[in-house]
């Protein structure tokens, strides 16, 4: 048997609270989890503890980053030297 009642204002915000204290526990337990699965998330887990701070800043700090960079002017499109289809 079914009732047909309205549902008091308080019972709306009660079951709104529980919800709200179900999801702020998911997000708990998630952040506590590793970042991203398998290797990546090894990768980041080092940097993490080895304060490594690797943004693309990093990446570009290189000892060959002057040669890497003239070759990649040499291959723009319309510039003698580019690559067919480039």
């Amino acid at each position: 048997m079914s009732r047909n009642r309205t549902d008091h204002p308080r019972d709306r915000w009660l079951r709104f609270g529980v919800g709200a204290a179900i999801l702020a526990a998911a997000f708990a337990v998630l952040a506590r989890g590793p970042l991203v699965p398998g290797a990546a998330g090894l990768v980041l887990e080092h940097n993490r503890e080895h304060d490594l701070q690797a943004t693309a800043l990093f990446y570009t700090d290189l000892e060959r980053m002057p040669e890497i960079e003239a070759r990649l002017e040499r291959q723009r499109p319309g510039q003698a030297g580019a690559p067919d289809g480039f």
